[in-house]
């Protein structure tokens, strides 16, 4: 018969008593969740009365024999109060910085009138509202200084003011009093000490309110020029097919290109001069934290030289070899793409220099990683984009700018039209399964050549918008599509790098799932590059910040039904914090299961529950915040969580119970992931305790879902609860013939030459009794291996059986003897 290692409620007294507390102890549970639910329906009815604020008592006099007392108290609250309000450094560097930056304003102002005044493009108004917007963020900034300190001092003013009319009232009631002349004098010091801290405080308070109206008022500047400019754009794009300029040919643009060019060509040398100026000589520039960067990658990379060589033969890595033999090229192109951001705030002439040159050194990096017949192109597309940045510098120039817009448009034009007739884009007589990748090229030049050609005749007919969205966009789209490719190499190899070696190579989560967390970084950098290169084309002609504001439109629009407002963000915040916090939930338990259990030598159990409890609690934390940021005010959804309640006493009792009865099993730990249990008739390994229900796989591979209040309320055995040992009972029968004494000896030896069977406790043979064929025994012996015991008990059969046959005893089969009787006179 089966020995059970543990069973969880045997029919004993003991067993049952226990049953019964885990059953109070659910039916608690439940109870306190619902008294939970019916307070916060009393809390929420509570909340939802009119409730009156309480008024400030009525200054009284203070009782002649507190004064003393009073006074002391008062004394060291003034002290506190004089130390609190020092002259703030933040509030100084305002009234500092505030001159010079409505100056700079006042001059910008200017510049942008003009602009908004001439000729329009979308890059022109892009930079332009790039500036006014670091204004607008940096009065902001400013304003949100101020109102705290003006808050602040406001409250303390109120303060000493409410404390001045008590003491006054108290000098009033001593004086009718007749009190004595030191009490008065008490009293009048202490009026005067408040006086004296009343009157600094109220000149800083006076002070910060007229430094808020200033800066109020350039906020609303700000605010202002960026309508004008939004407004400006949005008429640009709705007018793209617009006549925006007469036709090249005619000669009134060349009159005007000659009288008013060579101003405007000064004008914008000066600009472009004053911009690397000021990137190369002004202190705030980041010139040299650009240069301390490149400084750094290029160490970085000499010292990842001698770790290359040992690398394993992988197509991602091989990137990292092309890397440490080119150290200068990769982290100018690393400084680069830092340094041309389009949030960082450099000058505009610098940041077109840099992506020109940046381009140059990632067609040098990205040699050995394309087909050699691509490389001709790449300079191409570099010389192109370049000529296309040198159109950006000259923008607002009458004519040169539109010769520029053609002159790019139609090189473009020539080198595809060249490579599609007699280059590298021509069809060749091959096999037909060697084309695809040519085809889908030459479908793209293709295309590409019409879009140049419909520019080229949009910039001779003067429709320049469409022409500079057109000829821009597909120059930019190539460069940026190189530098995609190129981040995606560079930092998807710096990763797996990081990953082979010290200290990351060390992690038993590395070096187990190594390829798959590859596999999610690659995904991760192509999101980020997707972005990126999506974000670059579009500032790059001049779309960004409209695109940008009508999503924020999209986001901010509301659905209002009576009293729920709720936006397209809200919802998106939720999800997204709720998708992050599973995320969270799961790399943590990850990093938990994959390196801190096994290093600490939790048991299986306890690590389980603990990541089960850790998930949940970081789950639920991500969706209060999610709550929070949907715009709910969780003190006015109590009405909802009490209806709930009541749902959950009637309808959803099932639900609950298994719930808690979750927690009792996570908490408690009668049963551990992977233990061996029997429910019922059925037996299986826990694979998942659940929040609903555990999930147990039987041993041909059925999975079955069992409730949890089943597991808490019924009886269920364990067969590894404490330990993996398994008691493995074979019953043998043995002829009548054999000494009982040589039996038993003959099957411990058996037993006991298994090296799966337990030496303690040793093998046991026990005379069951006489059966009417042969003599029963049965061998009790013990294993620590519980998935193997009917393979091994397998085993140890085959070795008893051997053992007997040697032994020159018999297994006799069952016998009947069926006497006739013959009946007298039959």
């Amino acid at each position: 018969m089966n020995i059970m290692k543990r069973i969880r409620i045997p029919n004993k007294r003991r067993s049952g008593q226990k049953m019964n507390r885990l059953c109070q102890v659910r039916n608690l549970l439940c109870m306190g969740l619902c008294i939970f639910m019916a307070m916060a329906v009393f809390a929420s009815f509570a909340m939802g009365e009119d409730t009156q604020p309480e008024l400030p008592a009525e200054a009284k006099p203070i009782p002649l024999e507190e004064v003393g007392a009073q006074a002391i108290q008062v004394s060291n609250l003034l002290v506190s109060l004089q130390t609190k309000f020092p002259s703030n450094n933040d509030v100084d560097d305002i009234q500092k910085n505030l001159p010079s930056a409505i100056d700079s304003m006042a001059a910008q102002k200017k510049q942008t009138l003009q602009v908004l005044q001439s000729e329009l493009n979308l890059v022109t108004l892009q930079d332009e509202g790039a500036v006014w917007h670091k204004n607008q963020d940096r009065m902001a900034k400013w304003q949100n200084i101020i109102t705290q300190r003006a808050t602040i001092l406001q409250s303390t003013l109120a303060q000493l003011s409410d404390m001045q009319k008590i003491w006054t009232q108290t000098l009033v009631s001593a004086k009718a009093a007749n009190a004595q002349e030191e009490v008065i004098q008490q009293i009048g010091a202490t009026l005067s000490s408040i006086g004296d801290l009343q009157t600094p405080l109220q000149t800083q308070y006076s002070d910060l309110i007229s430094l808020q109206s200033r800066v109020d008022e350039a906020l609303f500047q700000c605010g202002d020029l960026l309508d004008q400019i939004f407004k400006a754009q949005r008429n640009m794009v709705k007018g793209i097919g617009s006549h925006e300029r007469i036709p090249i040919w005619t000669p009134e643009l060349w009159a005007k290109a000659r009288a008013n060019g060579y101003e405007r060509l000064l004008t914008i040398a000066e600009n472009r001069r004053a911009d690397i100026e000021l990137y190369l000589f002004d202190p705030s520039s980041r010139m040299p934290t650009h240069a301390g960067f490149f400084i750094f990658l290029l160490t970085l990379f000499f010292m990842m030289r001698r770790h290359a060589g040992h690398l394993p033969e992988e197509e991602h890595l091989s990137v990292i070899t092309h890397i440490v033999h080119r150290p200068f090229a990769a982290a100018f192109i690393i400084t680069m793409l830092l340094a041309s951001s389009p949030y960082l705030p450099l000058p505009k002439t610098i940041q077109n220099l840099f992506e020109a040159l940046v381009l140059v050194a990632m067609i040098r990096l990205a040699k050995p990683m394309v087909a050699a017949w691509m490389i001709s192109g790449l300079y191409a597309l570099c010389l192109l984009y370049t000529l296309d940045m040198v159109r950006l510098t000259f923008v607002g120039a009458v004519l040169l700018e539109q010769s520029l817009l053609l002159l790019e448009a139609l090189a473009g034009m020539a080198i595809l039209g060249w490579s599609l007739i007699y280059g590298i884009l021509k069809m060749p007589f091959a096999r037909a399964d060697s084309l695809t990748r040519l085809n889908t090229l030459r479908k793209g030049a293709i295309i590409t050549l019409v879009l140049l050609g419909v520019g080229f005749l949009a910039g001779t007919l003067g429709y320049l918008i469409l022409a500079r969205l057109l000829v821009s966009t597909v120059f930019s789209a190539g460069a940026f599509a190189l530098a995609a490719f190129i981040f995606i190499k560079i930092f998807f190899g710096l990763a797996a790098f990081s990953l082979r070696v010290r200290p990351l190579r060390l992690l038993r989560m590395v070096t187990r799932h190594r390829d798959l967390l590859e596999r999610r970084i690659y995904k991760m950098m192509v999101w980020l590059a997707i972005i990126g290169f999506s974000a670059r084309v579009l500032k790059h002609v001049g779309l960004l910040q409209p695109v940008v504001m009508i999503g924020n439109a999209i986001l901010d629009a509301k659905l209002e039904r009576g009293a729920i407002s709720i936006s397209l963000e809200d919802i998106l915040a939720f999800g997204l914090c709720v998708w992050a916090s599973y995320l969270l939930s799961s790399f943590i338990n990850f990093v938990l299961e994959e390196d801190v259990y096994p290093r600490s030598k939790v048991p299986h159990g306890i690590a389980y529950a603990a990541s089960r409890i850790i998930r949940y609690l970081i789950i639920a934390i991500g969706f209060v915040l999610g709550v929070g940021l949907l715009g709910i005010d969780l003190t006015k959804v109590t009405v909802l969580i009490g209806a709930l309640g009541v749902g959950i006493g009637f309808g959803l009792q099932s639900v609950v119970n298994n719930f808690v009865s979750g927690l009792i099993l996570l908490f408690e730990q009668p049963i551990h992931a992977r233990d061996i249990v029997e429910v019922g008739n059925i037996q299986g390994t826990v694979k998942r305790i659940g929040i609903r229900a555990s999930i147990l796989q039987t041993r041909q591979g059925a999975e079955i879902i069992i409730p949890n209040s089943q597991l808490v309320s019924e009886q269920v055995t364990n067969w590894t609860f404490s330990d993996q040992r398994r008691r493995i009972d074979l019953p043998v029968g043995v002829s009548y013939s054999a000494n009982p004494q040589k039996v038993i000896k003959v099957l411990s030896t058996a037993a006991g030459g298994n090296s799966r069977i337990l030496k303690n406790p040793r093998p046991q043979v026990l005379l069951m009794e006489f059966g009417d064929s042969a003599i029963k025994y049965e061998l009790r012996a013990w294993t620590d291996q519980f998935n193997d015991w009917p393979e091994i008990r397998s085993e140890l059969a085959i070795a008893v059986y051997d053992a007997i046959q040697a032994a020159g005893m018999s297994i006799p089969y069952p016998q009947r003897e069926v006497r006739l009787i013959e009946e007298k006179g039959a």
